[in-house]
């Protein structure tokens, strides 16, 4: 883990013992996007009492923020479940990489948006704003995106992290049509009942 990423984790690991107290943390495990431009890693933090914490750490570790004037500019992605699951972290990271290309096509582009610049086409970077959805996949899942936290990292930037909570196909007939700050509403509502949300990914 880079030295930023342990300064961003331990960051972390002290906000969420402000709202839910633990007696320790253990990581679990981490994976690393070898082929991400922005090195980072995803890892399992163990918080006993059948507490999980997945997070990225290094999606944030920019020199400067993203060229977006609303929206998310440092982030880093977080589950809370039950179990830690490598699938799990392989949503985070892949989320974040796909996060990352949308927001900063220029410096961190895919192949299509290199090749698409290259040709002399425009790739304005869209915003990622609290509670707008993303489309995961092709059974029609969506990502609803909660912020979780807000922090600066020891000698870094202020960091937002956010839940793309798994939102099933009934559930988005319920929010679909509602505003984001009602999707806002929604999501504090569920509570602690969130990490259910994660629930058919630990079984696949």
């Amino acid at each position: 883990m880079s030295d930023y990423a342990k300064r961003y984790v331990d960051a972390l690991l002290g906000e969420v013992a402000k709202e839910t107290p633990f007696e320790a943390a253990k990581v679990l495990g981490e994976i690393t996007a070898t082929t991400a431009r922005q090195p980072h890693v995803a890892l399992y933090v163990d918080l006993g009492d059948g507490r999980c914490l997945g997070t990225t750490a290094g999606l944030s570790a920019r020199p400067m923020p993203l060229p977006v004037s609303e929206g998310f500019q440092y982030f880093e992605l977080c589950a809370t479940t039950r179990r830690d699951s490598p699938g799990v972290l392989w949503v985070l990271s892949n989320i974040g990489n796909y996060m990352l290309s949308v927001l900063s096509p220029f410096f961190y582009g895919d192949a299509e948006t290199v090749r698409a610049m290259a040709a002399g086409e425009t790739r304005e970077p869209k915003p990622f704003l609290p509670y707008q959805t993303l489309l995961f996949g092709g059974d029609g899942e969506r990502m609803l995106f909660v912020p979780r936290f807000h922090f600066f990292v020891p000698m870094g930037p202020p960091v937002e992290v956010v839940e793309p909570l798994p939102i099933t196909p009934k559930q988005w007939q319920e929010i679909g049509p509602m505003s984001l700050e009602e999707r806002g509403d929604w999501a504090t509502a569920l509570g602690s009942r969130s990490v259910e949300q994660w629930a058919p990914l630990l079984r696949g």
